[in-house]
């Protein structure tokens, strides 16, 4: 997965990141049934600023981006969205949608009034 970045005269790191992906599973998990169901094409970037702010996933769609955080934790704090925050700060003039942390809590719940965690488990 390649860097998001904007600026590119900006000291980032732009090192690619990996993410094993089974699209087979992720699309028989998502109930997909056929190629049609798939719709549109998204991209996929992940960001690291020089300071350690990061980001593990952002989907770039319809002119949007969508930054993703993944943790392991059934307890997310507004300190674990401190990356979502960096992201949204560096990048002031591009459309940003509400942040998600996809993590091990039992129902959806806000932890700021920008990020969501979301169950990994959702289907």
């Amino acid at each position: 997965m390649p860097p998001f970045f904007a600026n590119r005269i900006k000291r980032l790191s732009k090192s690619p990141k990996g993410y094993l992906v089974d699209t087979g599973m992720a699309c028989h998990h998502a109930a997909m049934s056929s190629p049609q169901a798939l719709g549109g094409s998204a991209n996929l970037y992940h960001w690291r600023a020089s300071t350690g702010a990061e980001v593990d996933c952002i989907i770039e769609r319809d002119g949007w981006l969508h930054p993703i955080e993944i943790k392991l934790t059934a307890q997310p704090t507004r300190k674990q969205t401190l990356g979502l925050q960096g992201f949204r700060k560096a990048h002031p003039d591009q459309r940003i949608g509400h942040g998600l942390m996809l993590c091990a809590v039992e129902q959806p719940r806000w932890i700021s009034e920008d990020v969501l965690a979301l169950p990994w488990n959702l289907l």
